[in-house]
């Protein structure tokens, strides 16, 4: 499959999977464990919940977002205002990589996770310190994605 076909396919599948499991969940944050891509990935993932009817704000690396004219680099701002979005949006943050400096406060501002990891590529000591940094600073785990090819 091409690139595009990938990222199309993976976000109509995490899309499915977020409105049947977790429809009540307001923020979450799409992280990449030693997997390139992930913000394309996320704005798929916008694309195929605004067809579903969501509304969707999407808080790429470093804090910047449509719905917030400034930058969020500071943690208490950044969880303000993902609480405020997430009154009226499905709050989608990205980070392109868990063990970044943006991860950790977005893992700390948010519901919870999804991972991004590359099938056969990924470290299993990687994912497990992704988990547990994600367990420390209070947030859960959606899931992960699979890719069997960059994106």
């Amino acid at each position: 499959m091409n690139r595009p076909a990938v990222l199309a396919r993976a976000a109509e599948d995490l899309c499915i999977a977020l409105q049947v499991r977790v429809p009540k969940i307001r923020s979450l944050l799409l992280t990449g464990v030693e997997c390139p891509g992930v913000e394309a990935l996320a704005e798929q993932l916008q694309v195929a919940l605004r067809s579903a009817g969501k509304d969707v704000a999407l808080i790429r690396p470093g804090g910047r977002s449509e719905f917030v004219p400034e930058p969020l680099l500071d943690v208490a701002n950044l969880r303000d205002a993902i609480a405020e979005l997430a009154g009226t949006h499905i709050v989608i943050a990205v980070a392109l990589d868990v063990a970044g400096p943006d991860a950790g406060p977005m893992l700390a501002s948010v519901e919870g996770a999804v991972l991004v990891v590359r099938d056969q590529r990924t470290q299993s000591e990687s994912l497990v310190r992704a988990v547990d940094r994600a367990r420390n600073l209070g947030c859960g785990l959606v899931g992960a994605v699979l890719v069997e090819e960059d994106i």
